[in-house]
């Protein structure tokens, strides 16, 4: 029924996707005829050219597995041997008397074959005055004679571990493959550790990738003996056709080759190769007959035409099935562009909609811009008007320049010079503003300065400060010379007083600037020039006023250094504690050498006092809170000497305005990284980013990124993989489900999620599953 609602069109996919499919597939339909008619041209020759490389595959593979196989069980001997149970106090043992121990040992030797199926048997020899041999299921056999020798013998060898292809098991008449581990070292070694493969389990293992084939497949040891083969479990000897194989890879001479080999009317492709344990070299030999295999591929071939039809119906029916993965991301981007405020309908045609959708947001994009665009001049003068009033102290040189050129004052190759314009009513005027109108006066000043300013050549900003007064900030050429652009100033400034003397019928007093390199001097200048205009004659109307005339004697009469205090009430803002420590220190020194008088230094720290009091208030860190209620103006007032001065500002005032300040910006740091680690678990098996997350708690991803590097010590795309990974391991622990399935659960290609296992973990995650009983007792807890 659901594939017949998918076909008419009815089910979650659109119309785009089963067109696009359907054609796929009835075009995937022609290479299939055309290899089915193809496959009669084939020589036998190529076909069994072909079985030969896939027999060799096969082999490689086989004999990766067992190689692999059997190199775990020596490294897991070499382990063991290395266990406290197998110490060399184990010599000292009365295994007959010490029940406890030996119950042990009965324990660890079952546990330490239940992991691997290749086991049969282990055994554990102890070299002592009586040896004896301790199994599982056989008990304690003391050992003498004959097999006491063969023991001795193995203990003296040169080597600590190697294989054995004729092992006699205790009691028993058989004999087994075995490795045998050494225990100790040397002349001090004093067991040994025998384990023996389980020869019916190892045969399967050896016919597994050439079952079904006709054929045969067996190990041969090193002296070219048959070691397991297909009757070996029952005792049976070798068949003649086995015995045939034997001879004939006897008669090549080589470690590994690949022949044709005739047999019983058969042709079969045979290949060997050899590998190697600790100690021994082994060749395993697999045949598999080629009329077996080309019969069904030309048989195959003949029907193919006709298993077109039947291979499309298929494809359509596991199509369907697996639609849902193969449509994961347009129906993603469907329902990131569709309207949640809306029901959510599929559309009928996903690329239409796409297209529609994304015309709609280009649209949208189009007017943000345009808005953003209109909203550029209002960035740009609060901006301006922030900088120039001394916010930006903490912020470097190439910042600020860099924001100045973002905002349209070029500044490569290019210097600075200010004007401040000071407006004030004429004596006698004949139409006199009232004082209710000095922003409308500023206002329309500032209009007028912006219209003459259009023709100069050269970046300039024209800043409305509401209260008569002007800041202009020009930028110059700086291949002009000084005292051409000094003439350039006055001449503007010349201009200015006339046209607005005669519209606004304002006296009008401009004050210029000393060029500047160095767009870090502009708000401390612009503050002098403040000053400066001061210094205008009462007696004139229309004045210029250039600052290099009365800077001299301005610095007579104000001691104050307002930039550092500028900079120190920017850091406190900042919370910089290194930087408003060494400001104020800078500051008071400052004091000291400009004035050298006591009261004056000590008026200077009060006025600072009183503004980084201005700052905590508005930062909302009450006085009371941070200074435990203590008058700390008072105890100010009672100190004389300018060291003691600063070190109480620093201890007293900012040290614990700074400490309340990070204690703050840490507990909403960690409320906000708490908010996310929730988020997180509760949607790990999403599609999660930085930019999502950040978006669900409202704030920007660059102040999350760095709330979880400063209060988890990684970074937030590293947490979320740990998280995954972590997750996935308990699915791997409490759950059968296949990897790609738990890839695909905590959000992962299977491909990636494997390599990103192995990446934290060191081992794959089949092999950590295989590994979990081995790892439980060394998790307390669990996970």
């Amino acid at each position: 029924m659901r594939v017949w609602r998918w076909l008419r069109g009815k089910g979650r996919q659109g119309s785009y996707f089963r067109k696009s499919l359907v054609l796929i597939l009835c075009i995937a339909s022609i290479p299939t005829a055309l290899i089915g008619a193809g496959s009669y041209l084939l020589a036998t020759k190529q076909i069994e050219k072909e079985m030969h490389r896939s027999n060799q595959a096969r082999l490689a593979k086989a004999m990766e597995r067992i190689d692999e196989d059997l190199s775990q069980l020596e490294l897991a001997a070499a382990q063991w041997s290395l266990d406290p149970l197998f110490n060399e106090t184990i010599r000292d043992t009365n295994f007959r008397q010490d029940f406890q121990k030996t119950q042990t040992l009965y324990s660890a030797l079952s546990l330490m074959k239940n992991p691997y199926p290749y086991l049969s048997e282990i055994q554990l020899y102890i070299d002592q005055s009586q040896p004896v041999v301790i199994m599982e299921d056989k008990g304690i056999i003391p050992v003498s004679g004959e097999a006491g020798e063969r023991y001795r013998s193995m203990m003296e060898a040169v080597e600590g571990a190697f294989w054995v292809e004729r092992m006699p098991l205790p009691m028993e008449k058989r004999q087994e493959i075995a490795f045998v581990q050494r225990l100790g070292y040397g002349q001090n070694a004093y067991g040994l550790l025998f384990l023996y493969l389980d020869v019916d389990r190892v045969a399967r293992a050896v016919n597994e990738f050439f079952n079904g084939t006709n054929g045969a497949s067996f190990l041969l040891g090193e002296k070219g003996e048959f070691l397991v083969y297909g009757g070996a479990a029952s005792g049976a000897p070798p068949t003649a056709f086995e015995e045939g194989l034997q001879a004939a890879v006897a008669d090549r001479g080589r470690a590994a080759d690949v022949f044709t080999y005739h047999w019983g009317g058969e042709t079969y492709s045979v290949s060997y190769g050899a590998f190697k344990g600790l100690g021994t070299t082994w060749t395993y030999v697999a045949a598999i007959s080629l009329s077996q295999l080309t019969e069904p591929v030309l048989a195959m071939s003949r029907l193919s035409l006709g298993i077109s039809a039947l291979g499309l119906f298929v494809a359509m029916l596991l199509a369907w099935i697996g639609s849902q993965r193969l449509y994961r991301p347009i129906r993603q981007l469907v329902g990131r562009l569709q309207d949640h405020r809306q029901p959510a309908n599929v559309p009928g045609d996903e690329m239409a909609f796409i297209e529609m959708q994304w015309d709609r947001m280009t649209s949208q994009s189009k007017v943000l811009q345009e808005e953003l665009a209109k909203s550029q001049p209002l960035l740009r003068y609060g901006f301006l008007l922030q900088f120039v009033q001394g916010h930006y102290q903490s912020m470097k040189e190439e910042e600020i320049r860099d924001r100045l050129e973002a905002f349209g004052l070029g500044t490569d190759h290019r210097g600075f010079v200010l004007m401040h314009v000071q407006l004030y009513d004429l004596r006698n005027p004949e139409n006199r503003f009232t004082e209710g109108d000095d922003p409308l006066v500023t206002f329309a000043a500032t209009n007028i300065l912006e219209e003459l300013l259009q023709g100069r050549e050269g970046e300039s900003a024209v800043l409305n400060m509401q209260d008569k007064s002007i800041r202009v900030l020009l930028t110059y050429d700086l291949e002009g010379s000084r005292e051409k652009v000094k003439t350039e100033l006055f001449r503007i400034a010349e201009q200015w007083i006339d046209v607005l003397g005669k519209l606004l019928k304002m006296q009008v007093i401009v004050a210029v600037s000393q060029p500047t390199l160095q767009a870090k001097d502009i708000p401390p200048l612009f503050a002098e020039l403040r000053q400066v205009v001061r210094y205008r004659d009462l007696q004139r109307e229309g004045q210029i006023i250039d600052m290099e005339d009365v800077v001299p004697e301005k610095k007579e009469r104000s001691d104050y250094p307002f930039e550092l205090e500028a900079a120190i009430l920017e850091a406190v803002k900042l919370g910089i504690r290194e930087e408003a420590a060494t400001r104020t220190a800078e500051f008071v020194e400052a004091l000291v050498h400009r004035s050298g008088k006591e009261y004056a230094v000590q008026q200077g720290i009060v006025q600072l006092f009183g503004g980084i009091q201005h700052v905590i208030m508005e930062a909302g860190v009450p006085s009371q809170g941070a200074y435990d209620g203590v008058d700390k103006l008072e105890q100010l007032l009672q100190l004389k000497e300018p060291a003691k001065m600063v070190e109480f500002l620093e201890k007293a005032i900012l040290t614990p305005y700074m400490d309340e300040l990070e204690k703050d910006q840490l507990r909403h740091r960690k409320q906000l990284v708490d908010r996310a680690t929730d988020y997180l678990q509760s949607n790990f098996t999403n599609e999660v980013s930085l930019e999502t997350c950040a978006e669900q708690l409202g704030v920007s991803k660059f102040t999350l990124s760095r709330a979880f590097k400063q209060t988890v010590g990684i970074n937030f795309i590293d947490y979320v993989t740990r998280l995954r990974v972590e997750k996935s391991k308990e699915m791997l622990r409490g759950t059968d489900w296949k990897v790609s399935d738990i890839a695909e659960r905590i959000g992962y290609q299977p491909s990636h999620f494997i390599r990103l296992f192995k990446k934290f973990e060191g081992m794959t995650p089949g092999q950590y599953r295989d590994n979990v009983p081995m790892l439980r007792p060394e998790e307390p807890g669990g996970e």
